[in-house]
């Protein structure tokens, strides 16, 4: 995962229900479907970003306004646009996982279970290599936010996979064993937290172990339990083997096919599996927020002038005035990205089947901010 500044901000390649019984806070929201293709503006913005794209490359576009929803399939053919309806594709969403997981811990949080300015040592069962640094302890906000310091890939995990043989699919026995033990022997800080901004899937992993951990249940669990089961997001999961028949083959950077990645230990950072219709219900919970995705949507971190960070999310503030949620994400074979305007209740995801190491994978998250420029645009 590698991440991007603000203007596509991928996550590259490289959030809760106690197992209590209580019921989650809200359900899935009541969305209309509107099944019209795309106007001839939206055939204009698919055009000009998907037509310099290799043939095979699709994408499945979410665009979320108010009470409804409309979805559209595009895919680049050798004789050009090829419009259909892929709103059940799944697709890897990478480092927007990592908005699911911050969710997850906010839901904790707001029941009082867990509070963001606790520290990480007071969390875990075992001494951290580094728990702080000069004097400051290492807390679930600083891992939140991407202000913890701590390194953004296992150290090694490269020469590790490609001695193992496995070089495509780095992360393929990155598991707990050898997370616990970067945390016990290797973990550093690169600065004092909460001081600096540096994007952290080793931190977002954290937070996904610790509520593992106070729960008793794995992460795919609370997923199912806290967000995916109460949204009915009933194509959304970690596991491979739940949607197998329904993921789209992703496209690597040399046009050849792509494993689909196991994120192992490493799941909380860009672990999720989901289509366009899924996600859109996702979308559709942050315009009338429960109090734990409200507390997701609070910027906490001032990156530069009108881009921040939250918790999982990152906010950009416009020219214009409007205000953006948003997260991208990038896999071996696949691109997404998410942008939402809550006080105007819209917002458009787009998935792929692109690599995020393709040269014009960019072109992916541009035409997720033209849509959505597109969509506050209108009466």
């Amino acid at each position: 995962m590698r991440v991007p500044r603000w203007s596509s901000i991928a996550g590259g390649c490289l959030c809760l229900l106690l197992a209590c019984g209580i019921a989650a806070p809200w359900v899935a929201p009541a969305v209309a479907t509107e099944l019209p293709g795309p106007s001839a503006g939206e055939r204009s913005l698919f055009e000009k970003q998907l037509l310099p794209l290799p043939t095979r490359v699709q994408v499945a576009v979410a665009l979320v306004r108010g009470d409804s929803v409309r979805f559209l399939g595009a895919e680049r053919t050798p004789h050009g646009i090829r419009y259909f309806d892929n709103r059940a594709a799944v697709f890897e969403i990478g480092s927007i996982t990592k908005i699911f997981t911050a969710t997850l811990l906010a839901q904790q949080v707001q029941k009082g279970a867990l509070s963001l300015d606790t520290p990480v040592r007071k969390l875990v069962p075992f001494p951290l290599k580094t728990p702080g640094r000069d004097g400051v302890d290492l807390t679930l906000k600083h891992l939140a936010d991407h202000t913890s310091g701590m390194c953004h890939q296992p150290p090694g995990l490269n020469l590790h996979a490609i001695l193992h043989l496995h070089p495509r699919e780095p992360f393929k026995d990155y598991d707990r064993a050898r997370f616990e033990h970067y945390l016990r022997r290797e973990m550093q800080l690169q600065f004092t937290p909460g001081t600096k901004y540096s994007y952290s899937n080793m931190g977002m992993s954290l937070v996904g172990y610790i509520l593992s951990l106070r729960t008793g249940r794995s992460y795919e669990a609370l997923l199912q339990e806290g967000l995916f089961g109460p949204l009915d997001m009933r194509s959304s999961t970690t596991e491979l083997a739940r949607v197998r028949d329904r993921v789209v083959i992703g496209v690597e950077r040399e046009g050849r096919a792509a494993p689909n990645w196991d994120m192992n230990a490493l799941a909380p950072a860009g672990g999720i599996k989901t289509s366009a219709e899924d996600f859109a219900k996702f979308v559709h919970a942050q315009f009338e927020p429960d109090s734990a995705i409200a507390l997701t949507q609070q910027a906490t971190f001032k990156i530069e002038d009108n881009y921040f960070v939250a918790l999982g999310w990152h906010v950009i503030d416009r020219k214009n005035g409007e205000r953006w949620l948003n997260h991208g994400g990038g896999m071996a074979g696949y691109t997404a990205i998410v942008n939402v305007n809550v006080r105007r209740r819209c917002g458009v995801v787009v998935l792929s089947n692109l690599g995020n190491a393709h040269k014009l994978a960019e072109n992916v998250s541009q035409l997720g901010r033209d849509l959505l420029k597109d969509l506050e645009a209108r009466p």
